[in-house]
């Protein structure tokens, strides 16, 4: 094992880099045959925790000990988390099989963070994984590229986390209490929108964010009718799902940003159109709703969007590698109408439209729907084990037929809602259902299609 001016000679310990409010720095190290663990470079962020040799070392040396007999997968990406609470920080790190000087061998990429921003870290954790895994995916790319201008081009992708979170944590939702009162589900004359926003309008609007996992974009010239639309949608997300989601700010650019659940934007002018990669890059199908225009589009179908993502992700990482300027992806194409309003929903407002406007009644009645597509979500996955004997046959269409039919899914717009409920409880139903298992490998991740089987392991 090196001592600690061994391990440190490769990075300058004073290069300040972008501001994070969330991660004190990040660490890119590797496994040195001869050496032991090496630093290969350093990103600082807050200064919430002191960044001494003594530290980088202890993280250094915990996250890649152990793992030189360890064997990893191309492409394979494992999670390490330590809390030190004695010390005052904790850090979550990815390990990977990447390229050095010396061949192929293990990499860390490390976050750090104050023991104090534990608990804003679990509520992003799942965003983080998310987005992690596509930086992973792009440095590998780079060091296949060049070793030595690696690290240079890979600084502004990581950039782009910072200010990514820095922005969420500025505009997040509130995660356990959003006040009815504040929503559509309350009077809208109180607002002034009931003949903007109407019951129809609000069916398909739900319809749709329920589809797409809770992922929606909200765009229109009126922030605080942007940020109504929001809170009315966020009534039904989890709370770990509203710490993933953020309200509009202002006037900007049509700034779309990837693995959020919901986000507003407030567009300069009617008529624009956010027209972003990262649309086909997240993890999710999008549900785009433009308020001015009451425009309700869809990109699509899980099992659709899942093969599409993958597509695409093969072209970004393959003009990365070329070192070609990256596409600007027809995003715009892939949205289509989006008209469909599912049974359950449209007896769902049409009930809360009758009871009157108390707070404890009218949020009782959302708890009951919501309840109610979960009960109808874990029934769908006992459907799918009972009938494919946990993941080793498949089921045909007469099978998916019955279990609409026992499900008392009206409905397509009723099913596609159920089973996109049963993909976030279990990890890989709808491809196992509807997707092409040949091609994807990745195991356990939302945003990866997952082999026959696995989600019932």
């Amino acid at each position: 094992m090196s001592d600690n001016t061994t391990l440190l000679s490769s990075f300058e310990f004073q290069v300040k880099d972008e501001y994070s409010s969330l991660f004190c720095a990040v660490l890119l190290s590797y496994w040195d045959n001869i050496m032991g663990p090496r630093v290969e470079r350093l990103w600082h962020g807050n200064d919430k925790v002191e960044l001494d040799k003594e530290l980088i070392s202890f993280v250094t040396s915990h996250t890649l000990n152990g793992e030189l007999c360890r064997v990893t997968e191309e492409g394979q990406t494992d999670m390490k988390f330590y809390v030190l609470s004695d010390r005052g920080y904790l850090f979550s790190a990815s390990i990977f099989l990447g390229s050095s000087k010396h061949g192929k061998t293990v990499f860390s990429l490390t976050f750090i963070m104050a023991a104090e921003d534990l608990n804003r870290y679990l509520e992003l954790q799942q965003f983080l994984n998310n987005q992690v895994e596509l930086l992973i995916m792009k440095l590998r790319v780079l060091q296949e590229k060049g070793l030595k201008p690696s690290v240079k081009e890979f600084s502004p992708h990581l950039k782009r986390l910072f200010i990514a979170t820095d922005q969420l944590n500025e505009n997040r939702l509130p995660i356990q209490f959003i006040s009815i009162k504040e929503t559509l589900f309350w009077n809208r004359r109180d607002f002034g929108v009931e003949n903007v926003l109407d019951e129809k309008f609000l069916m398909r609007a739900i319809t749709s964010h329920l589809q797409t996992g809770g992922c929606t974009l909200v765009v229109g010239s009126q922030k605080d009718l942007v940020n109504l639309v929001v809170n009315t949608l966020a009534l039904f997300l989890t709370p770990n799902e509203r710490a993933c989601s953020k309200y509009a700010n202002g006037l900007g650019d049509l700034k779309y940003e990837r693995d959020l659940f919901l986000q507003g934007l407030v567009r300069k002018k009617i008529g624009d159109i956010m027209e972003s990669k990262d649309v086909i890059l997240n993890s999710l199908p999008t549900t785009y709703i433009d308020i001015d225009s009451k425009e309700i589009l869809q990109t699509g179908e899980l099992h659709l969007h899942y093969s599409t993502r993958a597509e695409f992700l093969r072209i970004e990482l393959s003009q990365l590698l070329k070192g070609d300027e990256c596409l600007i992806f027809p995003t715009r194409g892939l949205y289509h109408d989006f008209e469909d309003i599912a049974k359950v929903v449209q007896s769902f407002v049409t009930e809360i439209g009758l009871l009157p406007f108390l707070t404890t009644i009218r949020e009782k009645c959302i708890g009951d729907f919501m309840h109610l597509l979960h009960q109808k979500s874990a029934a769908l996955v006992s459907f799918v084990e009972a009938k494919s004997l946990r993941g080793v046959d498949t089921l045909s269409q007469s099978d998916i037929l019955k279990m609409k039919h026992d499900l008392a899914l009206k409905s397509e717009a009723d099913f596609r809602i159920v089973l996109a409920q049963a993909e976030k409880t279990r990890n890989g139903i709808v491809p196992f259902l509807f997707g092409d298992h040949s091609q994807y490998g990745a195991k356990n991740q939302r945003n990866a299609v997952a082999p026959v089987g696995l989600f019932f392991r």
